[in-house]
């Protein structure tokens, strides 16, 4: 599954990273010169828009920005040519942006509501006092299968994809304490090609993906699906 994406900016999602666009280095001194939780930029409105033209979006490819809720410290990938693809990871610090985390992308970055753990596909690393741990397996049930992108409710709920050309998103709900086998999601999820990205809400009220259908609007679109019942081990 191969898409091209440009960075954007929609309220209460955010990714940054500076660079000279020119020279495709990463910029440190912009970095620390910009003191606002927004990068110096203006809160978007409905309308989403590249963010922070020539400072994040430029001529590479920079995507998958996942944010804390308390917005000091976020993360996206970059990718340039004729280098491998990084995940990069940017704190607020005594006011400043600092660059702290540069390695080379092994999975879509996503950080759980508590901060706890950054989801990486099928792995994962958890927090600990020095940082990042190192990657952790999620374990046989999800080793088995080729995730892009896993995220996770609040109370431990995943759901995510698996890359191939169809695309399918399973969901891994937690009843009595002990987590369930992945089970694929219902038909509403099943509908279109490249089936994928999915976003499912703190509080499990709505689920966020991408496809492509024959009557969509471009080559690949983002619906929603809204929750009916409170019934978590209900397949959507």
């Amino acid at each position: 599954m191969k898409k091209t994406y440009k960075v954007i900016l929609i309220v209460g999602i955010l990714s940054s990273q500076s660079c000279d666009s020119k020279k495709g280095q990463t910029n440190d001194n912009n970095i620390s010169s910009i003191k606002t939780p927004y990068l110096g930029q203006e809160p978007t409105s409905l309308t989403p828009k590249p963010f922070a033209p020539d400072l994040v979006s430029t001529d590479h490819l920079e995507v998958l920005p996942a944010i804390l809720p308390s917005l000091d410290e976020f993360y996206f990938t970059r990718q340039i040519k004729g280098d491998v693809s990084k995940n990069l990871g940017i704190r607020l610090e005594n006011g400043s942006w600092k660059t702290f985390m540069e390695e080379p992308n092994t999975g879509e970055i996503f950080i759980s509501t508590d901060n706890k753990i950054m989801f990486l596909g099928n792995k994962y690393k958890e927090r600990t006092s020095t940082g990042w741990s190192e990657e952790k397996s999620l374990g046989p049930l999800y080793k088995q299968i080729s995730i892009m992108r896993l995220t996770s409710s609040a109370i431990g709920i995943y759901v995510f994809d698996e890359i191939d050309s169809i695309g399918t998103i399973r969901m891994s709900v937690i009843k009595n304490g002990i987590r369930q086998d992945p089970i694929e999601m219902g038909k509403t999820f099943k509908s279109g090609t490249y089936i994928s990205h999915p976003f499912i809400a703190p509080d499990e009220s709505y689920i966020i993906w991408d496809c492509e259908k024959e009557d969509d609007y471009g080559s690949s679109d983002l619906y929603i699906s809204f929750r009916k019942k409170m019934d978590h081990g209900e397949q959507p």
